[in-house]
């Protein structure tokens, strides 16, 4: 889910980040969800992924099973074809 929370957004140009103004600024009066989106081709077997935990105020290489698929992405094609 894709959300633009509520609040005032100003954009900035320039060449660097020291030499910026303000070139636009608007504002949301309350929080939208902008894009909901559906899991659809997560892996169909399972494997093992590296991730990064920490460990005494260290990052570390972790691993963990990656999520798989729920869905079944012949049924959707068709669905929507």
């Amino acid at each position: 889910r894709y959300v633009l929370e509520k609040g005032t957004y100003d954009f900035y140009l320039g060449n660097n980040v020291r030499d910026c103004e303000k070139i636009y600024s608007f504002n949301v009066a309350e929080t939208k969800v902008v894009a909901h989106h559906e899991q659809v081709c997560a892996p169909i077997e399972g494997f093992t992924r590296i991730t990064a935990r920490e460990e005494r105020d260290n990052l570390v290489v972790g691993y963990e099973a990656t999520p798989v698929s729920t869905e079944n992405l012949k049924k959707i094609i068709i669905e929507y074809a």
